[in-house]
């Protein structure tokens, strides 16, 4: 007979979600079939997270990770997402649905997010729509999240040392964009702020130079078409 989990009041991603699942567990629970339909969802996010990361799968990610903690506490045993058998029950889960590969860090961090799901998205609104959209990673999300918190409950002048560490921060997050975007082949290594003569430098080390040709031909083809 199924026991009820009681949700940690951390745990905003499960409510968000509409799953029942927390970071402490209080008996025995069985999978139910919006868990399974939501770890499912999670393995087609994460297959297009190989091409293209966006914030929307991430949390499509974290909610089937949140059922797998779950999963992994009741078949270890414990309440707490700690342990040796937890951690052999959790290891198990991510390799039987395809999540093994996820770095540890990024799924630690994952999992802060989908803890703290609620406040982010709430923050994220406050955000201008082009700020949004380079968010699209947990470790970014949740350092730039705990910066600006942090900053909006010191009521004192920002000091050398925090625009040090601001500054840090943005290298970082720069850092991991381009680490990303390295490691699946480019498609976002440069923006709209960049010089055209920087931007064409990234296109040509991408491409031979026929390849090239044609694609500055399309693109002034589709500049006459917009232009008519």
């Amino acid at each position: 007979m199924p026991l009820n989990i009681r949700p940690a009041a951390s745990d905003q991603g499960a409510a968000i979600f509409g799953l029942a699942n927390s970071d402490r567990l209080d008996g025995p629970t069985e999978t139910t079939e919006p868990e399974i339909a939501a770890v499912h969802n999670g393995q087609q996010a994460w297959l297009r997270l190989r091409n293209n990361s966006t914030w929307e799968d991430w949390k499509v990610v974290g909610a089937a990770h949140l059922i797998g903690r779950t999963t992994a506490m009741r078949e270890a045993h414990v309440n707490k997402p700690e342990g040796r058998g937890y951690n052999a029950a959790f290891a198990a889960w991510a390799r039987k649905f395809g999540f093994a590969e996820l770095d540890k860090g990024d799924r630690c961090r994952l999992f802060q997010v989908m803890d703290r799901l609620g406040e982010i998205e709430a923050w994220l609104k406050e955000l201008t729509p082009i700020d949004r959209l380079r968010l699209n990673h947990p470790a970014t999300v949740l350092r730039r999240w705990k910066a600006a918190t942090t900053e909006k409950t010191s009521k004192q002048n920002v000091s050398p040392v925090q625009k040090l560490k601001d500054s840090l921060i943005n290298l970082q997050d720069e850092n991991d964009r381009m680490k990303r975007e390295i490691e699946r082949g480019g498609g976002d290594l440069w923006s709209a702020h960049d010089r055209p003569q920087d931007i064409a430098r990234v296109i040509l080390g991408k491409l031979n130079k026929t390849k090239a040709e044609k694609v500055a031909r399309e693109i002034l083809n589709a500049l006459k078409e917009a232009n008519k």
